[in-house]
């Protein structure tokens, strides 16, 4: 299954699953307080990041009623969380040797990928999944969010 993902604007794309629309995809701004939003096959979602002192650094997806869909909690001292999603345990990792990854694992099993990829002289994306990713998309924005935007100076320092 073929997963990409095109730019329709500043901060803004749209994300094809062999080649039919399944979503959009807008980031928001930090500092003027804009929500990074989000659409799957119909449905509404933002992105929240906790500023709590025991909580800094967790991230929760809600759906457009406000509840939360999935809850990221940070691990001490990395830039890696731990998760759960029906009823599941997940740990998304992140790797920038030599350039960002972020990965969705299951156990030590791969659930899905995204690794930035200068090879063709501008910003790219590698994605890697297996086959059972397919169905839910709710993981791809995840990602997406995490590495769509970046500028080829944020990747490589």
């Amino acid at each position: 299954m073929e997963r990409q993902w095109n730019q329709t604007g500043e901060g803004k794309f749209v994300f094809l699953m062999n080649g039919e629309e399944i979503g959009t995809y807008q980031r928001g701004d930090d500092w003027k307080k804009e929500p990074t939003t989000f659409n799957i096959l119909q449905n509404e979602y933002n992105i929240e990041y906790s500023s709590g002192l025991f909580s800094r650094g967790n991230i929760k997806i809600l759906n457009e009623s406000g509840e939360p869909v999935l809850k990221l909690k940070s691990i001490p001292f990395s830039l890696n969380f731990n998760f759960e999603y029906q009823n599941r345990q997940f740990k998304l990792v992140f790797k920038d040797a030599p350039l960002w990854q972020w990965s969705i694992m299951e156990k030590d099993n791969l659930v899905l990928s995204y690794r930035t990829d200068l090879s063709k002289g501008t910003t790219g994306l590698s994605i890697q999944s297996r086959e059972d990713a397919d169905s839910d998309y709710l993981f791809d924005f995840l990602l997406g969010h995490l590495i769509l935007g970046k500028e080829k100076k944020d990747v490589m320092e």
